[in-house]
């Protein structure tokens, strides 16, 4: 019997044509490693799928966005549907599930009621044409044809009203190549991939976060970081807004720097540059993509850092938090690491385990590497070794994940 406790979690981001995130695919696995796809009670997968999606607090993650959850034929056939939000669900079945004449009338009776479904995991045969007016989306996994397949079968859906996802996009060439074939939206993690922009001019307010972290690491007095601030007001104006925002959950207005300084310490200031090197009023072509991943990354880093060293000192969490923001700068700034951690002058075991995934840091970063991939074998070996239950990863890659969304709104709020 197949408990939901037994099952794995991750959360993949769908982005569309502007690479905006604008649904999230909720991805599981039993914790043995087999997936749900065998002879398991259909009481028991349909409360993995319930699970997924209402224990992983998807309804708060999503905000406007929908979600991506994969069932089967029995799942389909259970009415069980009915517990999930319509007007947010979209609903990945693949072929095999469509096999049967009542199936597919099952699809469109839900479609009636607000649901959308989604095609995966297939093959564009005669048979599947037929299943196709009983889906909104298919999904063609991009690297499973060659280049000229990809564009005929492009083209051959394109006949029909239905929306497009390619998946498995890793990498920007990816991205530029689905884009220019006509794909409606993308999964994968091209948008996370650093890549060396020469003669790009750099952004003096994210120039000027790096010179205030830096001062922050080498013990700068009060005055010198005031004083570097002011030479950006417009990060002042978006530092104040972040601060105040309900991500904080302050009880009091923060009126001045000096006052957020006295008030919280430099620590906690050093998180909020962290998270506005990734705010911008251009954070386009997956710029909100790439901060959220960066943010989930450092909450989940700091919270799992003190199941591993058995403290709750504000150090270590810290260095945590840093060691996620600072894994994804390079993307951002277009720049290899090797340069930019030098510059920002941070400590030996932070460069360590952002460059080469060493000490607890660096494992905890790998960790969230391999939750972004759903390589789940990779996290319960991870986990193991650092004596972190998966309930716990779990657990705290939900919190991040809520959080993230959270910091991301207000961040686009204080950039507009």
């Amino acid at each position: 019997m197949l408990s939901p406790n037994d099952c794995l979690f991750a959360y993949q981001p769908v982005l569309d044509r502007k690479s905006q995130a604008v649904a999230i695919a909720v991805l599981y696995q039993q914790d043995e490693g087999s997936c749900l796809d065998s002879d398991d009670d259909i009481d028991a997968t349909a409360r993995v799928v319930v699970n997924a999606y209402l224990n992983s607090e998807v309804v708060d993650l999503l905000g406007l966005r929908k979600v991506f959850v994969k069932i089967d034929a029995r799942f389909l056939e259970s009415g069980m549907i009915s517990m999930l939000p319509a007007q947010r669900t979209v609903l990945e079945l693949a072929s095999h599930d469509l096999a049967t004449e009542a199936a597919v009338e099952l699809c469109k009776d839900f479609r009636r009621m607000g649901y959308s479904f989604a095609l995966g995991g297939c093959a564009l045969t005669k048979s599947v044409s037929e299943l196709l007016d009983a889906v909104d989306i298919v999904k063609l996994d991009i690297n499973s044809m060659s280049r000229d397949k990809l564009a005929e079968a492009v083209e051959s859906l394109r006949e029909r009203p239905i929306k497009l996802l390619a998946e498995k996009v890793e990498s920007q060439h990816d991205f530029d190549d689905c884009l220019e074939l006509g794909f409606d939206f993308f999964q994968g993690h091209y948008f996370a991939h650093a890549k060396v922009l020469v003669g790009r001019r750099p952004d003096p307010r994210r120039a000027n976060v790096l010179k205030i972290l830096s001062c922050i690491d080498q013990e700068a007095g009060d005055k010198e970081i005031e004083d570097a601030l002011k030479f950006s007001p417009d990060l002042i104006l978006h530092l104040l807004r972040l601060v105040n925002s309900a991500a904080f959950g302050l009880r009091t207005q923060i009126g001045s720097m000096r006052e957020a300084l006295n008030l919280f310490g430099r620590s906690k200031l050093e998180k909020w540059l962290q998270i506005l090197l990734f705010i911008s009023s251009e954070s386009g072509d997956g710029g909100w993509a790439l901060f959220e991943l960066a943010a989930k990354r450092g909450r989940t880093i700091e919270l799992l850092v003190q199941d591993v060293t058995h403290q709750r000192g504000a150090l270590q969490q810290d260095r945590g938090f840093m060691v996620g923001m600072l894994s994804l700068v390079d993307v951002l700034l277009g720049a290899p690491m090797e340069e930019i951690l030098p510059e920002i002058g941070v400590v030996e075991e932070i460069q360590q385990a952002v460059l080469i995934k060493s000490g607890t840091l660096g494992v905890l970063l790998r960790i969230c590497e391999a939750l972004e991939v759903t390589d789940f074998d990779t996290v319960t070996k991870l986990a193991a070794s650092c004596s972190i239950s998966l309930a716990r990863v779990m657990e705290v890659q939900r919190e991040a994940t809520l959080w993230a969304k959270v910091i991301a709104e207000e961040g686009a709020a204080s950039a507009s």
